[in-house]
């Protein structure tokens, strides 16, 4: 199957990254320019990579028309040190962009689109946290883990493609 990742120089992204390559999965990523990408140094002659900012919607297009991923799995996220948890941007730059990135994907044929939430979308609980707690959230960065995933779990379901 063929995947194209964002996020995938962060810590899950990079564990997802190698586990695919591992299993034989034909895997594109798309990183920042600037980019460390350390943590992929041991699958990175593996991977098909693409440059650039979920921002620049011309390149993330050219990303999936090149690579044409069966699943996208989007774990790109600004923002998220507790610096920025409550600033405007999450919607800006998260929400807004990853609308953009999900139409480009359904546009360029995708078949399932695989959405990486957080705690943030919990907010506090005793005890551990399983996924049918009501969502609390009580920061920007929650609100807008919790939005972009009820809205591509619907926008999945009315383009006929499966949602994780």
């Amino acid at each position: 199957m063929t995947f194209l990742l964002t996020g995938a120089t962060g810590h899950l992204g990079s564990s997802l990254t190698r586990r695919l390559v591992e299993h034989g999965e034909d895997v594109s990523i798309v990183v920042r320019k600037e980019s460390d990408l350390w943590r992929l140094a041991d699958v990175i002659d593996r991977v098909h990579i693409y440059h650039a900012d979920l921002e620049d919607a011309a390149a993330m297009s050219k990303a999936l028309a090149q690579s044409h991923p069966v699943t996208v799995v989007h774990l790109a996220w600004d923002g998220v040190s507790n610096d920025s948890r409550n600033d405007t941007a999450q919607v800006t730059n998260n929400v807004c962009e990853t609308l953009k990135l999900f139409d480009a994907a359904q546009a360029h044929g995708c078949q399932c689109w695989i959405g990486i939430g957080s705690q943030a979308e919990y907010g506090p609980y005793d005890g551990p946290l399983v996924e049918d707690l009501p969502a609390r959230p009580v920061t920007a960065y929650g609100v807008s883990k919790l939005c972009i995933g009820l809205l591509t779990e619907k926008l999945c379901r009315l383009a006929g493609m499966r949602y994780v």
